[in-house]
């Protein structure tokens, strides 16, 4: 198993925590503050409107592929997402989920080559460079055809991400 399938299983267990903490949050048992402090490592919080959620899809450049844009046209119609922004960080935001969603999205997502985790709190969120680049000079050679690899190989291990715990 290489790297960044290794990342893709570690993402998957680690859902499972964000699992039990959503749950806590539904019911009450968790407070809003103490949520967003863990959830904001996993790209999610909770929406003002009560059982809402927004996550946020890592996207390095702004660019999505064909497997990527599969995945966002299958969810949105499968989980009938009727919002979605697009953010100045070169991501995709997908709002008003139902806290069940949120984990099984974050899934979805890693197995079409979309990453969540890091995408909120107090962590780097994206990779950001110009999809369509004028490459004047190397460095911008460089970062563009980096742009992919640079999440996976920057933030490997559930420690790079911080999720404060309540």
């Amino acid at each position: 198993m290489n790297m960044e399938q290794q990342w893709v299983e570690l993402l998957k267990k680690e859902t499972e925590n964000l699992e039990v903490k959503i749950r806590e949050f539904d019911e009450g048992t968790l407070d809003r503050k103490s949520y967003k402090g863990f959830s904001g490592g996993f790209g999610t919080y909770a929406q003002r409107e009560p059982g809402q959620h927004m996550l946020r899809l890592r996207l390095p450049g702004g660019q999505l592929g064909t497997e990527q844009l599969k995945f966002l046209a299958d969810v949105i119609a499968e989980y009938g997402i009727q919002k979605l922004k697009l953010t100045t960080c070169e991501t995709i935001q997908l709002h008003n989920l139902l806290p069940a969603q949120v984990p099984e999205l974050i899934r979805k997502a890693a197995d079409a080559g979309i990453y969540c985790r890091g995408g909120g709190g107090d962590n780097p969120r994206n990779v950001m460079c110009s999809p369509l680049p004028v490459f004047r000079s190397r460095r911008c050679l460089t970062c563009f055809l980096m742009r992919k690899r640079l999440p996976v190989i920057c933030f490997p291990l559930q420690e790079t991400f911080i999720c404060r715990e309540s």
